[in-house]
């Protein structure tokens, strides 16, 4: 038998569709189903230092005119992590998404800094929230309640991550492109200057006999 194609935008649908049904879980559960659904994406955090974050505005909208769904994201590299910590973060972001529909500032210092108003709503709702050196009480885990309601969780625990542990803007550069960098002329970075009339031009190699046109001397290596 051929072995099966497997479609990898299907699967990435797919995991968006489970952290969907993740957070409806916690909504039920936890928020006896009060919480507005955002937006829920999946992707990288290129600093890779977040699990997931909620965005504070309304900024996906099918209309101009619409008010719009705020976002929660779940970071693609961390959804190998232990079903438990990825249920975690879920829960960690829908706090925030609690704050946000209560106009409770929760955050400081651009959002990073987790003040005691969201140690307060991630305490009453699941969460263990314990503080950090530099980011306030952004460390959460699971209460004893929360990982009892978990275990009869039945969605879908295995997701689609990203492998990369930090993105970078070499990840958009193929094999093709790499390789043609190699057979490139090198960039001139090397600034030569004439001694009689200040014209200065770019050389490859400190080693490159270059002469001036106009005077009819060599270019001296500028220097400093």
């Amino acid at each position: 038998m051929a072995e099966q194609t497997i479609n990898a935008a299907k699967e990435y649908l797919l995991t968006v569709e489970a952290m969907g049904d993740l957070f409806d879980f916690w909504n039920e559960r936890i928020f006896e189903g009060a919480l507005e659904k955002p937006v829920i994406t999946v992707c990288q955090d290129r600093r890779g230092r977040a699990l997931g974050w909620f965005v504070p505005s309304r900024i996906w909208k099918n209309d101009a005119s619409a008010s719009g769904f705020p976002e929660i994201n779940m970071c693609a590299q961390y959804l190998d992590r232990d079903f438990t910590a990825v249920a975690a973060t879920m829960l960690h972001e829908m706090c925030h998404l609690y704050a946000f529909l209560h106009e409770i500032a929760d955050t400081s210092a651009n959002g990073r800094y987790h003040n005691r108003s969201y140690k307060k709503v991630a305490e009453d709702h699941g969460l263990i929230a314990e503080k950090s050196k530099t980011r306030g009480y952004n460390v959460t885990k699971l209460n004893e309640t929360s990982l009892a309601m978990l275990a009869e969780y039945e969605g879908s625990k295995k997701y689609l991550f990203d492998t990369r542990p930090r993105a970078s803007a070499e990840d958009f550069v193929g094999s093709a492109e790499k390789e043609a960098r190699t057979k490139r002329a090198p960039s001139a970075r090397i600034t030569f200057v004439c001694p009689k009339c200040g014209q200065r031009i770019k050389g490859y190699s400190a080693t490159q006999r270059l002469q001036c046109a106009t005077c009819g001397v060599p270019f001296d290596r500028e220097v400093g």
